[in-house]
């Protein structure tokens, strides 16, 4: 849910020119990435762990 505002709000501000908010949305999705990938490894280690 917040991930498709971040990506409307990039939109809105590359439309606008305001570089600024631009690279703060960006930095933003790559955070959101990175966090998701860090999540998902995490709980298949968990899971691996559980099942021994």
């Amino acid at each position: 849910m917040w991930q498709s505002y971040n990506l409307f709000k990039l939109i809105q501000n590359v439309l606008f020119k305001n570089y600024a908010n631009v690279f703060k949305y960006i930095f933003y999705l790559f955070n959101a990435i990175i966090g998701y990938i860090t999540w998902k490894s995490e709980d298949s280690k968990e899971f691996k762990l559980s099942n021994k």
